[in-house]
């Protein structure tokens, strides 16, 4: 069977809902409150007693009765025996014979007893019985998922027990030849099982009890017999991997054979392959084995099923609205989740779509959110206003927001400048970073563009584009930047001129690595249609390295510390500023001060120097403009 739908989100989802009829995850079962935490209801829930039980004083003070102070005012102090008051502290219980609380700050004590200057109302600074919960209100609805307060109510109202639906019991199946637990040191051509340990995680977030099988291989009736062993013990069934089309892609026949296929091929990017089943009127879900496909598909339609069935209404994201740096395109047939940066400049939300690559976990990891782009919507252009789901809540206002090209040290900078600050980094190359300080898009950049006619680093391009923009040019570092080749060096690669008929694994247009190979090909009479791979792009240096340390490419130009983490070999070619271009209003805040401290850290030093090719003697050094130094 091969996917042929392309079922939206919302239908498919209820299209499977339907097929489960009434279907609920668990029975009921009487738990005591206080071990109710984190559990969801089953029944409505009335208070046994009114909360407080008893008039209670809400003040420490005095006991009165009210028609004795009616005459106090400043000009007509009055005076109360010690037989005509009584104190109280705040939560006593009020004598019947009075009906008012003087608060111990409005008295003045005297001998024969006090004096007020105002007079009291009658049950002021008094809780009356029942004032926040009285005896049989309704307290809590079916299907609430019980917080620390909700526990405390339930104790306060006389609750003692409580009817909760069972947890959840989601199993978990690994399947696929190639997949081996995260304890094995995969081989070529195995894939660590990382992806049972993010489901695992997400459904105890939900607040169900998962349970990872055994990776199972790519057999019929091996897979048949798990998922019928894991229906039979479990609410709910996901089955990872197996979901596409290819020939050892069982998933939806084992689903069809054991029950019936709802849908097979979801409208949602990442993650088409999605399989809705239903087996014995239970939720069976084939997840894509891509981690950032599964990610969304459990994000989005396994989270759904989930909490519909657990009785609840899916919990959904904090939106904010935010401009947008770069275009971003979409397919039609599709609603896409494209992962993204976010930061706030001058009050104003900026966010930064990342690589869109559905096995890039990092994307999630380091992203802050969602860009969701309907299926009717073919994307957004650079400036438009757009709504993004973000991850989690955070203080953006402390977030350095830096887009331009990449190096090692911003991520050492990074880790020094937390966790009071944060940087949201964009990697767009050199160029791109320049063009986001002129739109006012970034805090700062980093740059370290060659200007082949007069050799000098980054001036000419500000100069160029900045013309009238206020900046700051600041040294980071100054490093080596080369050729990285595999281990032994069996290309005998020596120079530029030895790339002709190699392959080569090339940073994207803008990129100032990228510009400095061209200059350098330039200069020694090498063409670049003579280089395999020239015109595939890589948007870090450790990415270029990743790629001739797998030897998908026999050479890439980047720093020495790209290839030392690598473990490659070095040809050095040529010693370049890297730069961080600021705005002058980040420059003049405390934000840059913080910043700024971090540079002149011995530690901070030591740790980038320690990277291999780098000279900071320069670390933190304000670069002059010329004419007008901060201003172009």
């Amino acid at each position: 069977m091969i996917y042929l739908s392309n079922t939206s989100i919302d239908m498919a989802l209820k299209n499977l809902k339907d097929s489960l009829d009434n279907y609920r995850f668990g029975a009921k079962e009487t738990i005591a409150v206080d071990t109710a935490l984190g559990r969801v209801l089953a029944e409505n829930v009335f208070a046994n007693r009114s909360v407080p039980h008893y008039h209670s004083s809400a003040m420490d003070g005095y006991q009165v009765r009210a028609e004795d102070t009616v005459d106090a005012n400043v000009d007509n102090p009055v005076s109360l025996s010690w037989s005509k008051v009584k104190y109280v502290d705040t939560g006593d219980p009020i004598l019947p014979e009075y009906d008012s609380v003087i608060k111990i700050e409005d008295i003045h004590k005297k001998e024969e007893g006090i004096e007020i200057l105002s007079a009291a109302t009658k049950w002021q600074h008094i809780r009356p019985i029942g004032e926040d919960v009285t005896a049989h209100d309704l307290l809590l609805t079916i299907g609430r998922k019980l917080k620390p307060m909700d526990i405390a109510a339930l104790i306060a109202s006389g609750i003692r027990h409580i009817d909760v639906f069972k947890i959840p019991k989601v199993a978990i199946l690994p399947t696929g030849d190639e997949i081996v637990p995260y304890d094995k040191e995969p081989q070529v051509g195995e894939i660590v099982d990382s992806n049972s340990h993010l489901f695992y995680g997400m459904v105890k977030e939900w607040g169900g009890e998962p349970e990872v099988y055994p990776i199972t291989p790519d057999n019929f009736d091996k897979i048949k017999e798990v998922v019928s062993k894991a229906v039979a013990n479990s609410d709910m069934v996901l089955i990872n991997a197996g979901s596409s089309a290819g020939s050892e892609d069982f998933t939806s026949q084992v689903v069809e054979n054991l029950g019936e296929v709802i849908h097979h091929g979801i409208a949602v990017r990442p993650g088409k392959p999605t399989i809705l089943g239903n087996i014995g009127g239970k939720p069976v879900i084939g997840v894509p084995g891509y981690p950032v496909s599964g990610y969304v598909v459990m994000d989005v339609i396994v989270k759904d099923v989930f909490y519909h069935l657990n009785g609840q209404v899916t919990p959904s994201r904090k939106k904010i609205e935010a401009k947008l740096t770069k275009p971003v395109v979409s397919d039609l047939k599709y609603q896409e989740y494209v992962r993204v940066k976010v930061g706030k400049i001058n009050g104003q939300f900026i966010v930064s779509p990342m690589s869109r690559g559905s096995a890039l976990m990092s994307t999630v990891v380091q992203g802050d959110g969602f860009l969701v782009i309907p299926q009717s919507s073919e994307g957004y252009k650079a400036g438009e206003t757009v709504q993004v789901e973000v991850f989690e809540e955070k203080n953006y206002d402390n977030t350095l927001v830096s887009i331009g090209s990449h190096d090692m040290a911003l991520d050492i900078l990074a880790t020094y400048l937390a966790p009071q600050l944060g940087i949201s980094s964009a990697h767009v190359g050199s160029l791109g970073g320049i063009m986001a300080l002129k739109k006012g898009e970034a805090h700062f950049a980093g740059i370290h563009l060659l200007d082949p006619q007069s050799g000098t680093y980054n001036i000419p391009y500000i100069k160029k584009y900045l013309k009238g923009t206020k900046i700051v040019l600041m040294n980071l570092v100054k490093r080596t930047q080369g050729l990285m080749v595999q281990k032994g060096n069996p290309k005998n690669i020596k120079a530029i001129g030895d790339l002709p008929g190699l392959s080569l694994a090339n940073r994207q247009k803008g990129a100032g690595t990228r510009v400095l190979l061209d200059y350098l090909l330039e200069q020694a009479g090498v063409s670049p249609a003579s280089i395999q791979g020239y015109n595939k792009e890589y948007f870090t240096h450790l990415a270029v390295a990743a790629e001739v340390k797998s030897k998908r490419a026999d050479a890439g130009v980047g720093i020495y510390a790209a290839a030392k983490a690598m473990d490659l070999d070095f040809i050095p070619l040529y010693e370049e500023n890297y730069d961080l271009l600021l705005s002058e209003e980040f420059y003049l805040s405390p934000k840059f001060k913080e910043l700024q401290n971090v540079l002149t850290k011995t530690d901070f030093k030591t740790e980038v120097e320690a990277l291999g090719g780098y000279n900071l003697e320069e670390c933190g050094n304000i670069i002059s403009l010329e004419e007008n130094n901060s201003k172009i």
